[in-house]
């Protein structure tokens, strides 16, 4: 079997495109040898780049805090940001989440933000802020934990989908939620809601699959003991073809295994996905031990089966005392870099409520070069063959970035495993620093048209480098 490639690019965010290699067995010799068995590398995240402060709870309305629960879309060459604050009717009330307020602001460059006066919500006799929901707009529900999208399926008038969990003021009575609003200001809450009788008491994600056409969201879920106990905070998931009417999430990540710690939850979860195989989260992950909360990275090919990153945070407090939580969304920063936004706390998890910090709460940037948030990696030599492929286009391009004295190498194998004449590693002109795209080339030429149609095996051999992305193209 033979996988087609193109021109879109493919990641190397687990090992499905590499080969886990054979035996081969010789009669004469009476011995296996081994062809095209990975060896020296290994599957590692990017650690990003921590931007300055961009924004900070600084309105009446936010003095108890500003949330980590926030979404950020660039669009219409504008940063916008929707966000959830917390005045001091908050501190001290049972059920003080569901007080939240979600509010806007907007950006040219992503570092300097207005928060505008829309003249939609009234905050205590006065519409100068820039509340866009709450509960007096959300009504009996009130309102927690949402997340807005561009929904690209429907209507002018319902092109932007909020979802949430609401609660019946004083009760514990929890379920999601959902609005539709033409614009992003002006948002009208669904009649019916989406799932009963379900607490999520985070940050809810959704999007719209093109691929599947349909909608699909993740969630945070108390996960019961079989007794009845309360057991660990886990991610679940659901899919629906119509917005207005949801199934029961399942579970697709916990940290319930023999390598996880036994005192780790799972809170928020950031899902994005950012190419046609490639989903990301960036689960807030709460340590009950030090009440601490670092947020980390999880992958997936398709948005159920969950590879997770647990050995490290890619984004971290500063110290033991703080939390930092991340928000929802991608964006471009820059002229190559990614950025995702995320909130930094002063205290730990339960030293902020009650508030001995008001204005709590920090805006960042997590930057990563674009693209380059997983790679395949060799410390030192490593080889590695790709699964093998049909390519219809001329060059090949790799996202790749070396150390000092490293270097990466290819060549392309016939599925027997010979190298095809005029492209063995012997004829590659070795790949040196740091190059977002790169085309591979043998004594000078980058020709692939004579391979195009066949059957064929990519071959790496690295030292001292990482490869984040490959594709084929036509130039």
């Amino acid at each position: 079997m033979t996988w087609e490639i193109g021109v879109q690019k493919n990641f190397f965010i687990d090992w499905l495109p590499v080969q886990a290699g054979q035996l081969e067995f010789n009669a004469d010799k009476r011995i296996f040898t081994p062809r095209n068995i990975p060896r020296g590398v290994n599957i590692v995240m990017e650690k990003p780049k921590m931007s300055r402060l961009w924004m900070q709870a600084d309105q009446p309305w936010e003095e108890l805090c500003i949330g980590g629960y926030l979404t950020a879309i660039y669009e219409g060459g504008k940063y916008r940001l929707w966000y959830e604050s917390y005045d001091l009717s908050a501190y001290g009330i049972r059920l003080g989440d569901w007080t939240a307020k979600l509010c806007y602001a907007e950006s040219e460059d992503g570092t300097d933000w207005v928060k505008p006066q829309l003249g939609i919500v009234t905050y205590k006799g006065s519409k100068a802020n820039n509340i866009v929901y709450d509960a007096s707009v959300a009504g009996v529900y009130a309102y927690h934990g949402g997340t807005v999208f561009r929904d690209p399926s429907c209507s002018s008038d319902e092109q932007y989908k909020l979802i949430y969990t609401g609660n019946v003021p004083g009760e514990f009575n929890f379920m999601i939620r959902g609005a539709t609003s033409p614009d992003g200001f002006h948002w009208r809450p669904l009649e019916q809601t989406l799932i009963e009788d379900y607490l999520s008491d985070s940050q809810a994600t959704c999007y719209y699959d093109t691929g599947l056409k349909c909608y699909v969201a993740y969630f945070r879920l108390w996960d019961l003991t079989p007794w009845g106990g309360w057991g660990r905070r886990v991610i679940t998931r659901a899919a629906t073809p119509d917005f207005r009417r949801w199934p029961r999430p399942e579970t697709v990540l916990a940290l319930d295994g023999p390598h996880d710690h036994p005192s780790h939850d799972l809170y928020t979860n950031a899902h994005v996905k950012h190419a046609e195989d490639v989903h990301l989260m960036f689960p807030a992950q709460y340590s009950r031990e030090k009440d601490t909360v670092a947020v980390h990275l999880a992958v997936s090919r398709d948005g159920i089966r969950w590879h997770y990153f647990g050995e490290e945070p890619i984004v971290a407090p500063a110290d033991d005392s703080g939390q930092v939580y991340a928000g929802c969304g991608l964006v471009p920063l820059g002229e190559n870099g990614i950025g995702l936004p995320y909130v930094v706390y002063p205290g730990t998890h339960n030293y902020l409520y009650p508030g001995p910090n008001p204005h709590a709460g920090e805006y960042h940037w997590a930057i990563w070069e674009r693209d380059r948030l997983v790679a395949v990696e060799a410390p030192g030599l490593g080889e590695f063959s790709l699964q093998p492929l049909i390519h219809r286009q001329n060059r090949l391009v790799l996202n790749l970035r070396t150390g000092q004295a490293g270097e990466v190498r290819i060549q392309l194998s016939d599925e027997a495993g010979k190298a095809i004449q005029g492209y063995s590693f012997e004829d590659c002109d070795p790949l040196v620093g740091d190059h977002p795209e790169v085309a591979v080339t043998w004594r000078g030429n980058p020709d692939l048209s004579p391979t195009a149609g066949k059957p064929v095996v990519v071959d790496f051999c690295v030292r001292a480098a990482r490869i984040y992305t490959f594709r084929t193209e036509t130039q």
